[in-house]
C-alpha cells in the first residue's frame, strides 16, 4: 500500500500521503454509498481544495492543469 500512495504523490495525483488517504476514503465513500450524496459532495469538495486552489505548488498546478485540458 505504501508504494500505491507514494505513486500517486510522484505522478501529481496528490500532494500529500494524507490527501491520497483522504481520496481514497472519497473514492470507497462513492462507490459503496456509505453517506448522503449532498455529504459526499462537501466532504470531496473539502478535500481537494488544497489542489485546486494552490496553483503555486508544482504538483497541484500540474494536476489542475491535466483536469482542465
Amino acid at each position: 500500500m505504501e508504494t500505491i500512495v507514494e505513486n500517486a504523490i510522484e505522478r501529481g495525483y496528490a500532494t500529500s500521503k494524507s490527501e491520497v488517504i483522504r481520496m481514497a476514503l472519497l473514492k470507497l465513500d462513492k462507490d459503496l454509498s456509505l453517506s448522503d450524496e449532498s455529504a459526499y459532495r462537501a466532504l470531496s469538495k473539502e478535500a481537494m481544495r488544497e489542489v485546486w486552489d494552490n496553483p503555486e505548488d508544482e504538483k497541484a498546478s500540474k494536476f489542475y492543469l491535466r483536469g482542465k485540458k
